[in-house]
């Protein structure tokens, strides 16, 4: 009967070591690494952020970028504010890829913008390109591969003269408008005082 008692604990055990490995593994997220979209009129520069989310100490990153030669063509690859510290090699001569190696011996951690890379738009009006991600081997400190989820983004060619990343040229309109309904305020009080 000790026997069975034993062994019924063993396995007791047994499940528990088996679940809390589960737990880990299942908890485990992987890391994001998300291209932006970008747009803008045809010839202009545009922007186009590479972002993390779940960064945890990444040491290094070696990134593969493609996209359409005929809608665009990479000018430059800078950090991003996540990345100030790193070192970073990139290569734009191939057309319709980028590569790019990135390495902080500090650690790369949080969420943001961890590459930035400007694009010449050469495409026609309503021409747009996709900017696949077709590799993304990220490094611990350690020399561990981390696990990345990657998601793409979209060159696009518009209309507009400017715009370049999400939220930006917003600033002036909004100060002009505060400006404007200021001023008229402004003038409603100053005629309802004189008259």
């Amino acid at each position: 009967m000790q026997m069975y008692g034993a062994l019924n604990m063993q396995a007791k055990g047994m499940v528990l070591v088996v679940l809390a490995i589960l737990l880990l593994a299942g908890g485990a997220t992987a890391l994001k690494v998300n291209a932006a979209d970008a747009a803008g009129a045809e010839g202009s520069t545009v922007k186009l952020d590479l972002m993390f989310a779940g960064a945890v100490n990444v040491g290094s990153m070696d990134l593969i970028l493609a996209y359409d030669a005929g809608v665009a063509k990479a000018t430059g690859v800078e950090v991003g504010p996540l990345a100030k510290n790193a070192y970073l090699e990139y290569n734009i001569e191939r057309p319709g890829g980028v590569r790019v190696a990135i390495a902080d011996s500090n650690g790369i951690a949080g969420d943001g913008a961890v590459l930035t890379v400007s694009f010449l738009l050469t495409g026609s009006m309503g021409s747009q390109s996709g900017v696949s991600i077709r590799e993304a081997t990220v490094h611990s400190l350690e020399l561990v591969e981390i696990g990345t989820q990657t998601e793409d983004g979209t060159l696009k060619v518009s209309a507009g003269p400017e715009p370049t990343r999400a939220g930006e040229g917003l600033v002036v309109p909004t100060i002009a408008t505060g400006a404007f309904f200021a001023g008229l305020l402004l003038f409603q009080w100053r005629h309802r005082r004189s008259g």
